[in-house]
């Protein structure tokens, strides 16, 4: 049967997508508004001679919308926030109650790129059936299955999972918000049973820094836990940590000690640094909001910048205060400030 020229449209769409050819690519990648993207597209052209913008647009004019772009926001990434913008992290994203592989599908539309599904702890994709290297596991973003959420492990029409980010920056906040509508808009939630993960990059930073970070955790820890749900404080897989425990993994940072054999289920788990030089904090309640999750990782990465830099912040006990002194050092936009204190407001009143 002949292909129509609908389904053929359907296809030649799908493939530009996937090569990163739609504006809606152009524009994620970016971090900016498709319109914004056109434009600039636009001016490129006219400036070197190119054809206008036409509709469907050409690959070279779409590879140089990507280019412009890329360029613009390369040079404004960090306005505002200081050294904020160069810290790399990555997120961890569980879901329930709606199909692995229609998310991976829908991602992979968004996305312009085929997203990985992988069954829980394997690096065999169970849609392409490629396995993928360690060199390139955090290179693009991925789905897993989940140990407390997936149902139906091993089946790739099984519901719930954990979105797995590759290696991010502030600049890619827009992805975040984007992916999080996808998987709501197929009827994914998220309730007490899931967590939302943050990898921060530390392995760039001297042992007396990230001494300095978990002393600092340990310090605003009930700060920290008063921006979460309830029953995400001292919960299985978030709990508080004792006085003992901070004054113990601090000791291990100052001393380069491994961190392989730790316990993982802190609200910060330094676990992971040994391995692939990140800590994780495991604080926040699951969540398909792109605002609590994009302000969230504001706070964190202005929290770790100020760790960084030495400040001691032992004997700050409001959290406002807090608040106050990252925006001060410009390294949280008041956005997220106020969004935060907002949080703090409501959670404390329910």
């Amino acid at each position: 049967m002949p292909v129509s020229n609908n389904r053929e449209n359907e296809m030649v769409s799908y493939e530009r997508r996937r090569a990163g050819w739609t504006w809606q690519a152009i524009a994620l990648e970016a971090s900016q508004s498709q319109s914004t993207v056109r434009a600039q597209a636009q001016r490129h052209a006219q400036r070197n001679g190119l054809p206008s913008l036409v509709a469907p647009p050409s690959e070279r004019r779409l590879l140089a919308g990507r280019e412009v772009a890329l360029r613009t926001w390369q040079a404004r990434r960090n306005e505002g926030l200081g050294t904020v913008g160069q810290w790399t992290f990555g997120i961890e994203i569980e879901f329930k109650n709606t199909q692995r592989s229609e998310v991976a599908v829908a991602l992979t539309r968004l996305l312009g790129y085929h997203v990985h599904l992988f069954p829980y702890h394997g690096k065999t994709c169970m849609t392409c059936h490629a396995t993928i290297a360690d060199s390139d596991t955090y290179n693009q973003w991925k789905i897993e299955e989940d140990g407390s959420v997936s149902q139906r492990r091993g089946d790739i029409y099984g519901r719930g999972g954990e979105v797995v980010s590759p290696i991010l920056t502030v600049e890619n906040m827009p992805q975040i918000r984007a992916i999080v509508k996808e998987i709501s808009a197929l009827g994914g939630t998220a309730d007490v049973t899931c967590g939302l993960h943050v990898h921060i990059g530390v392995a760039h930073l001297s042992k007396r820094q990230r001494a300095s970070i978990v002393t600092n955790w340990g310090a605003l820890q009930e700060i920290n836990e008063g921006f979460v749900a309830p029953s995400r404080r001292n919960g299985m897989y978030s709990r508080h940590m004792s006085e003992s425990t901070i004054s113990q993994y601090s000791t291990m940072m100052l001393n380069g000690t491994s961190t392989k054999t730790v316990d993982k289920m802190m609200s910060l788990n330094i676990k992971p640094f040994s391995k692939i030089g990140t800590f994780e904090v495991r604080l926040h309640q699951g969540t398909l909001n792109g605002s609590k999750i994009v302000h969230w990782i504001h706070y964190l990465l202005g929290l770790f910048e100020l760790s960084a830099s030495m400040t001691p912040m032992v004997g700050m006990t409001d959290a406002d205060e807090v608040l106050s002194v990252l925006q001060t050092k410009r390294l949280i936009r008041k956005q997220s400030a106020d969004y935060l204190s907002r949080r703090k407001t409501e959670i404390g009143a329910r």
